[in-house]
């Protein structure tokens, strides 16, 4: 993915200068576990990663920790969403996993009325982003609606690859809380279900997949 990602896909190395100066964004740079936003913060800026990698989470009134999103792809545009909605404030808690660096927007970029054709294409891109995350978000609800934690490895794995072999873009414990469960649970499933041929983990590595005795699971 380019430096600036997906967001300015088709524009010139001059052209993304134009912007970023005329829509006044700003570089910044957080350690590790530094908050970039949490809930009940006016929603003010969007961004893309430049480096690093970031978690979006909704923590409970026990503060237990579900993770929603993990961006770490140079290039990720996240907090898109609020900038359009004009949300009050933010919903959910985003913390850096690692030392970080990002391009922040302000969200006022979007709602200025001009006739610049750069902005035409920038919102064009930016649809085009919604809908892929739209799906993305269609594809968790499917998974989750599954109600055996067999069935929600099986249509996540089969979800990340048309082939026999993924790489998992989650850890364990990310996973774990992706599907909902408990990483014990899920690594005596994952064990179990590796020990009826339906595929072999290595790490993050997934290969054999079965895909045709997985397709079938409930």
């Amino acid at each position: 993915m380019k430096p600036y990602g997906s967001l300015f896909e088709g524009f010139t190395t001059e052209e993304i200068q134009e912007v970023i100066e005329s829509s006044q964004a700003t570089t910044r740079e957080l350690p590790k576990g530094a908050t970039l936003f949490s809930p009940g913060e006016k929603p003010e800026s969007f961004y893309i990663l430049l480096s690093g990698s970031v978690e979006v989470m909704r923590v409970d009134s026990e503060g237990r920790r579900r993770i929603l999103s993990v961006f770490s792809e140079k290039g990720s545009l996240f907090a898109e969403v609020y900038a359009f909605l004009k949300k009050q404030s933010y919903d959910y808690l985003c913390i850096t996993r690692e030392p970080s660096s990002f391009l922040q927007f302000p969200t006022t970029f979007y709602f200025e009325e001009t006739e610049d054709p750069l902005r035409t294409r920038l919102l064009l891109n930016m649809m085009k982003i919604l809908a892929h995350k739209a799906f993305y978000l269609s594809q968790k609800s499917m998974i989750l609606a599954t109600a055996s934690l067999r069935g929600r490895i099986a249509r996540y794995l089969l979800s990340l690859t048309s082939d026999d072999v993924c790489t998992l873009p989650l850890n364990r414990n990310d996973l774990a809380d992706y599907l909902g469960v408990s990483r014990p649970a899920l690594s005596r499933e994952l064990m179990s279900m590796q020990e009826e041929g339906l595929f072999c983990v290595q790490g993050r590595k997934v290969t054999r997949m079965d895909r045709k005795a997985m397709e079938s699971i409930g």
